[in-house]
């Protein structure tokens, strides 16, 4: 196990170095001088020139890319910003825990109600219930999120006036931001794991279980389920890793300073190194949660196990 683990890391490695040279190339082929923004509209030409021989913006792109890759990977040092002349790493470092929280947080609401429905859903097949959890779950894969967030705000701080439209002042502050980003979740969820339950409820085994008189409820929760999430936990973590990035648009619209609302303004001020930084971090972010759920999947199903323990002893004969 410990030999599959290490191979996985590895090949982060590769993924990670693209995602840096990808990101990287963008930013030089994006309009804009970093100089003439700096310095503002009424910088000269030789000034403009000036600062750009101090910021290497003169050099050729291989040793640009060089000198990054050096800073970022060796150094641990994503640069500092032109607009604050901040520490990059300290501003990411800052702001990555708000959208960590929002992030987990929106995803134990979507597991936490998306398995129970689609469960619910698929035990009562072509029932009432069944119906309505899937027009629900059609309208929430439907609806645009920036939509949804707006009309929260509307309903619930702008006429009842329950919750604040924005801001991290407190618990009641997460309310609104966490329910417009979980509900499209709870609904991918729903439709996943009613997918995998009608897949599995109708399995040998289960009508064995049954046949043996086990109770329904141990039939649908200590044998059906566990095997229907299997697919879920890809799901559920691409759905999580892609959140992380995903939350912009409700740290816009409510005013959370975290990574996405960061990076946006990073592009607007055209202050590519915050850029480059935040889509890095990302990048890292979404490549450990992918490992974390493979190595979940192993410890669940006993076949992909087998395949690595397995492979690990031929390879010793």
């Amino acid at each position: 196990m410990l030999k599959y683990i290490l191979k996985r890391i590895l090949l982060m490695i590769p993924v990670i170095l693209g995602v840096v040279i990808l990101v990287f190339t963008l930013m030089q082929l994006t309009p804009g001088d970093p100089a003439q923004v700096i310095l503002g509209p009424t910088a000269t030409s030789e000034q403009i020139n000036e600062l750009r021989n101090e910021m290497g913006l003169n050099d050729p792109y291989i040793v640009q890319l060089g000198r990054y890759l050096y800073q970022v990977f060796l150094k641990g040092d994503f640069g500092t910003s032109y607009i604050s002349n901040i520490s990059i790493t300290t501003e990411l470092m800052q702001r990555f825990p708000k959208t960590l929280i929002f992030a987990v947080a929106g995803m134990v609401l979507s597991l936490g109600i998306g398995i129970p429905l689609g469960v619910n859903a698929a035990v009562k097949q072509n029932s009432l219930a069944d119906y309505g959890s899937m027009t629900l779950a059609l309208i929430g894969t439907s609806m645009p999120g920036f939509w949804f967030a707006l009309v929260l705000i509307l309903l619930f701080s702008a006429k009842l006036g329950w919750l604040p439209a924005y801001g991290t002042g407190g618990l009641k502050y997460w309310i609104l931001p966490i329910a417009s980003t979980a509900f499209a979740g709870i609904t991918t969820m729903a439709r996943q794991v009613r997918s995998g339950m009608l897949e599995v409820i109708n399995s040998d085994y289960i009508t064995m279980a049954k046949s043996k008189g086990v109770s329904k409820k141990n039939v649908i929760y200590r044998h059906a389920l566990p095997n229907a999430l299997i697919p879920v936990i890809t799901v559920a973590g691409m759905s999580f890793g892609s959140s992380l990035g995903g939350t912009l648009i409700a740290e816009t619209i409510f005013s959370i300073p975290g990574v996405g609302v960061y990076i946006v303004n990073a592009v607007n001020n055209r202050d590519y190194p915050v850029v480059q930084g935040g889509v890095i971090l990302l990048a890292v972010a979404f490549s450990l949660i992918m490992l974390a759920c493979d190595l979940l999947m192993a410890a669940i199903d006993p076949r992909i196990k087998a395949q690595i323990t397995g492979g690990k002893k031929r390879g010793k004969k």
